[in-house]
């Protein structure tokens, strides 16, 4: 025999499954799902509302019933129905009353028309929205650690409870290095993370004394509402007084009890550090735990003692004094404290970043920046910038990148020291790294363009520069050799020679046909290239070619030489390989830009790719000319890298990769595109206006008038009067007067 249950049977609405708790449920809309208004709470509601809107009428009430008939859900619905008119709450609450009397009753309309801003503000909201708009927290100082590493570091403070997810928290600020969370709730959390959503280490405090502190922050609300909206007081001066009174006795009251609530004077209060529970006997040890997790957090940060530069905004004498520093750093950087005289705030940066750590110092007799001095505290600050551009390998990386590393977990950086550090590692490779700003390559860095970089680094990006072991040390190689000046050519072992000169053979050899040939680069870079694919003595190349190139002297072997030659080569022959090497690279910007321009797109190099296979796919297959044809194709293509697609894209004009284009290819690309470009205009405007008809041909003439103005013309002819309009053109053309002058028959199809 089958037994068979209740439940089968019956079943109990969520709602009537537990009891109504006003803070739990006041913004959750599903906890009025079913309520029902009945004749009882109908007469209370209409004695309640009468009370509300009318001045002389009763304004205080009490419900009295037995435990479980409804007095809380009564009250629930009666704070929805008096929220604020926006709130989903109140719409629920007014759906309940329109069912329940009729619509068009005196008490519903009495509902409809209760203030917008609503009312019982204070009543039944939720501990953590009380406290944070009365008293709303500040941040707190990080003490130990911050005196430890000389950086300040705070943590924002919140008060949170259940209703919110703690996985998706986040700082208000992007400078705040953590998340202090005061929990508010009876509930405690059952899982707490580590870090917040945008990766800053949270702590989480338990309240004590929580009814107690719910207690005070309600009555100190209702008394600050009153005290703020009651009309009745502007004309009753003893009760004005009075509420002033009691408003601040419930201030005061409110403060004792925070501070009994968080400052853990004497309490063993629950705290979670990072995802784990611990227990806190005094406020000592809470900031403690902090500098603790900053100690484990940020363990990678820098020690650096100078708050006019370690600081997340520089005062306006800070900004100058960096200012100056970096423009010492640029223009001065072989002397020794960059030139910089007496003891003000910009010698006090030089010391503190560049000076005691070692970053610029005298080696072999020369002041230069170099890699920080061992046991020097600015090594990890070091090592991230410079391995941060010397991954820029493939493609340039904007500066804005590292700067956000550096304020992330583990450095922490604030960003008034990053640039004088970042201006250090550029100077320091300076042989192979570029700088680009808004994608165009800097052949020479100046102070000016750090000043721009301050403001806004998204602007700039570098890319180090692998060419086939030209390596910086190559360079210094080449310099040695150079100074080597008083001994015999033959002197000079053939495999340190060799070593110099290999790597600038196998440079050229590898480079584009375009930049072979091409005379769109400098003067001094077409001789040095001349000078590699021509001269095929090493010592030739390098003690005769390439300083004629630059218009220096030989390099002679009895005569003495300072050097001077040699540094002045060395220095300009880097500035013109690296602007041979991106001589292709420049190719293709300019072809990107010309692109931009003929089509009216966005400079954006993802956009270019986007409009135009967006554009180009309706007119695939439509296109009977050829290169029309094919440059549609190759637009919609998504299969190739942007780089590909681009060379793909204009190889289209000259039949011919672009890489072995001549100076004439490009001038061709662009009188070219220009044609191109209007065509594809016109049929896409063609397309457009023809693509929703059917049993027509359609053509767009353009007319050109003698004064330049052009006219555009859409016209069509239906299927079945094509042949007759055939017929009616070779009649007239067959007259006498229109045979054999293509000239007038010209005309006639004009006019």
């Amino acid at each position: 025999m089958n037994r068979q249950t209740l439940e089968q049977y019956f079943s109990l609405n969520r709602r009537y499954s537990r009891s109504v708790n006003l803070e739990r449920d006041l913004t959750r809309p599903d906890a009025l799902k079913g309520y029902v208004l009945t004749e009882r709470a109908v007469d209370a509601l209409r004695r309640i509302l009468k009370g509300l809107t009318t001045a002389e009428a009763n304004h205080a009430w009490t419900l009295t019933s037995v435990y479980g008939t409804g007095k809380s859900a009564f009250t629930h619905y009666l704070t929805s129905v008096c929220a604020p008119a926006q709130s989903q709450m109140r719409s629920f609450a007014l759906e309940i009353a329109r069912h329940t009397p009729p619509a068009e009753s005196s008490d519903y309309q009495a509902l409809t028309k209760l203030p917008e801003k609503g009312l019982f503000r204070a009543v039944a909201t939720a501990a953590r929205e009380l406290l944070s708009s009365l008293r709303s927290l500040p941040p707190i100082v990080v003490q130990r650690h911050s005196y430890k590493t000389g950086t300040l570091r705070y943590f924002e403070r919140h008060y949170l409870d259940s209703t919110l997810d703690l996985t998706q928290l986040r700082c208000d600020s992007a400078d705040a290095d953590g998340y202090v969370g005061y929990w508010v709730d009876d509930e405690s959390p059952t899982q707490v993370p580590a870090v917040t959503d945008d990766r800053k280490p949270l702590v989480l405090l338990g309240a004590a004394k929580l009814d107690v502190l719910r207690l005070r922050s309600r009555e100190y609300a209702a008394l600050k509402a009153i005290q703020d909206t009651a009309s009745e007081l502007q004309s009753d001066g003893v009760a004005r007084k009075e509420v002033r009174f009691r408003v601040v006795q419930a201030e005061q009251l409110l403060d004792e009890t925070l501070a009994q609530a968080f400052e853990m004077t004497g309490n063993d209060q629950q705290c979670w550090v990072q995802g784990e529970a611990e227990r806190i006997g005094h406020i000592t040890d809470f900031n403690a735990k902090l500098s603790e997790v900053c100690d484990r957090v940020y363990d990678q940060s820098p020690i650096l003692w100078n708050e006019l530069i370690n600081r997340r905004d520089l005062t306006s004498q800070g900004a100058k004094a960096r200012r100056e520093l970096i423009t010492a750093m640029v223009e001065r950087g072989n002397q020794e404290k960059l030139g910089l005289e007496g003891y003000g705030p910009e010698v006090s940066m030089y010391y503190s970043l560049l000076g005691e750590t070692g970053i610029h110092r005298q080696e072999e007799g020369e002041w230069d920046f170099y890699p920080p001095s061992e046991g020097a505290k600015v090594g990890s600050f070091w090592q991230a910038i410079e391995k941060f551009c010397l991954s820029a390998k493939e493609k340039p990386k904007t500066l804005d990148q590292i700067y956000q590393r550096l304020a992330a977990a583990p450095y922490g950086i604030k960003p008034g020291a990053i640039p004088v550090m970042l201006a250090a590692v550029l100077l320091h490779h300076v042989d192979d790294l570029g700088v680009y700003r808004d994608g165009t390559y800097i052949p020479i860095l100046g102070s000016e363009h750090f000043e721009l970089l301050v403001k806004d680094p998204s602007r700039y990006a570098v890319k180090y520069f692998e060419v086939v072991g030209l390596r910086s040390q190559v360079f210094k190689e080449l310099e040695a050799i150079l100074r080597q000046s008083k001994l015999k050519k033959g002197k000079i072992r053939n495999a340190t020679l060799l070593t110099v000169v290999t790597p600038l053979y196998q440079f050229v050899n590898r480079l584009p046909a375009y930049t072979k040939q091409t005379q769109r680069i400098s003067q001094e870079a077409q001789r040095v290239l001349t000078a590699l694919k021509e001269t095929t003595e090493p010592d030739e190349l390098l003690f005769t070619q390439l300083p004629k190139s630059f218009n220096l002297p030989p390099i002679e072997t009895e005569a003495g030489d300072d050097g001077t030659i040699a540094k002045s080569l060395r220095s300009q022959l880097v500035q013109v390989l690296r602007e041979i090497n991106t001589a292709y690279e420049g190719l293709l910007s300019e072809c990107q830009r010309l692109l931009h321009n003929a089509f009216g797109v966005s400079s954006r190099e993802q956009k270019l790719r986007e409009e135009l296979r967006v554009r180009s796919r309706p007119l695939v297959g439509k296109c009977v000319e050829r290169t029309l044809d094919l440059f549609t194709k190759r637009a919609v293509d998504e299969e190739k890298t942007d780089g590909e697609w681009l060379a793909a894209l204009v190889t289209i004009f000259a039949d011919k990769p672009v890489e072995s284009w001549t100076d004439e290819n490009v001038t061709a690309f662009e009188i070219k595109l220009s044609d191109l470009a209007r065509r594809f205009k016109n049929l896409e405007a063609l397309n457009h206006d023809t693509r929703k008809g059917d049993g027509f041909d359609a053509r767009r003439i353009t007319v050109t008038q003698p004064d330049g103005q052009e006219t555009h013309r859409l016209v069509w002819v239906e299927h079945d009067q094509s042949q007759k309009l055939d017929q009616l053109v070779e009649k007239v053309l067959q007259e006498e007067i229109m045979r054999d002058n293509p000239q007038l028959n010209k005309t006639l199809v004009l006019n």
